[in-house]
């Protein structure tokens, strides 16, 4: 879904998400002790050569099958609870 929202805005999908990362939470304007997604996602894409793929949905193949670029990220569970008043 990222991608192709991101190609009908002329955006790239990791840029929207470089655009919309959190670099406090948002709970409490406090700075994340160890986050470190932004270098993630920009060292995984000199590493698989994102930016030489054409942006274009469905416009990459390899002897006749479809070949497509894609990111993903999770959270390791954390036990945390929302503060409540």
């Amino acid at each position: 879904m990222d991608r192709e929202l991101a190609h009908e805005l002329g955006i790239d999908p990791v840029g929207i998400r470089l655009r919309n990362h959190a670099d406090v939470d948002p709970r409490n304007g406090a700075k994340w002790s160890s986050k470190s997604l932004c270098e993630c996602y920009i060292a995984a894409g000199e590493k698989i050569g994102w930016s030489e793929r054409d942006p274009r949905p469905r416009s990459m193949s390899d002897n006749g099958l479809l070949v497509g670029y894609g990111m993903a990220s999770a959270a390791y569970p954390v036990n945390q609870r929302e503060l409540t008043e």
